[in-house]
């Protein structure tokens, strides 16, 4: 299953329930909140922080727009946006 296909079957579920959560063959764990207008997407790893060339994939594949927040914490990146 290609990162596309991921992205968008993740969104499909979080609008019907909230939240979807993916893990990738090494390691990066993807989760995704939507509450109406506002979503958020967290990328995480155990031992390695994501990558900016892993959020930059992510944001063009989940469709995020130019002006969404994007925060540095530990091993995680949490990118927010509304729609």
């Amino acid at each position: 299953m290609n990162l596309s296909t991921i992205a968008a079957s993740m969104t499909k579920k979080a609008i019907q329930t909230g939240s979807d959560y993916y893990q990738l063959p090494r390691g990066l764990h993807l989760a995704l909140s939507i509450e109406g207008p506002s979503r958020t997407l967290t990328l995480s790893r155990k031992r390695v922080p994501p990558s900016q060339s892993e959020a930059n994939i992510c944001r063009a594949v989940f469709l995020v727009p130019e002006d969404a927040t994007m925060t540095t914490r530990d091993n995680r990146i949490t990118i927010r946006w509304t729609t």
